[in-house]
């Protein structure tokens, strides 16, 4: 995609935590972004998300009523949603392993670790827009290609991808979507 235009770019924040909030309207603004929409919850991200075509989210998980794997299940596993193909920024403090691979299975295309830093924020907008992964669709997955190493020549299935029947992270059924 090359070099991203800030100041073109609409992003939606979906963060309850007001200090965090403040936070990433100042990093995002002083980087140039002028179309910038923050809500608290869920319930006021959908409509949003439903009617408008958004470049960016970048979303908290912990976020009361309804959690932010509920809103990714809702983008991503909803084919008729508006932002179905936008790039999902998880930023949170849950960091375990088990919640990385789940977001990774929902179809998130970066995981930020809390507290954060402006730069590792930058950098990691920068990454999901300048080198976008194509989509995925697949029995029970949709979204970017979870693969971080693309061999040269090779397309499709490496000989090293495999079915796991120990995975302890369920991929999501399209019936787990609680919008359509």
């Amino acid at each position: 995609m090359g070099k991203v235009d800030y100041s073109r770019l609409k992003i939606l924040v979906v963060e309850d935590h007001e200090p965090t909030r403040i936070f990433l309207k100042e990093v995002l603004a002083a980087s140039g972004t002028s179309h910038l929409r923050m809500v608290a919850d869920v319930k006021s991200a959908l409509p949003l998300l439903k009617d408008k075509l958004l470049d960016l989210l970048i979303c908290d998980l912990n976020l009361g009523e309804i959690n932010g794997q509920s809103l990714i299940r809702a983008v991503r596993l909803n084919p008729n949603f508006t932002n179905r193909y936008m790039p999902i920024i998880v930023l949170t403090g849950d960091s375990k392993a088990e919640t990385v691979r789940e977001l990774i299975n929902l179809g998130i295309n970066k995981f930020v670790s809390k507290p954060t830093t402006a730069q590792s924020l930058i950098e990691a907008v920068r990454t999901v827009l300048e080198r976008p992964k194509a989509f995925v669709t697949a029995k029970d997955y949709f979204g970017p290609d979870r693969r971080n190493r693309q061999e040269p020549g090779i397309s499709g299935r490496r000989s090293t991808d495999r079915e796991r029947e120990d995975d302890p992270v369920p991929i999501p059924k399209r019936t787990d979507v609680p919008w359509t």
